[in-house]
């Protein structure tokens, strides 16, 4: 499953310049995952730029988290939320 729609590719394709759209399949977007967890895109964006929750790659104004590590800490949330 991909978590890139036509548009999220485009759009982020545009702002990443050099970077093909074609290597951005397998990448979750700060909105992707801002709505997956339930927290702000801009509490997504605090947690990768302090790096030891979540981990991603900054490309000027644009973050890319990948997939495995998109998946693992969604699955590491739900997990503490079990455990509350």
């Amino acid at each position: 499953m991909s978590h890139f729609g036509r548009l999220h590719i485009s759009a982020i394709g545009s702002r990443m310049g050099a970077m093909e759209s074609r290597d951005l399949v397998g990448y979750w977007s700060v909105r992707e995952l801002a709505e997956a967890s339930g927290l702000t895109e801009r509490r997504v964006r605090q947690l990768l730029r302090d790096g030891r929750e979540l981990r991603g790659i900054n490309k000027g104004r644009v973050w890319l988290v990948r997939d495995v590590d998109a998946r693992a800490w969604l699955d590491a949330r739900k997990a503490a939320e079990r455990d509350r």
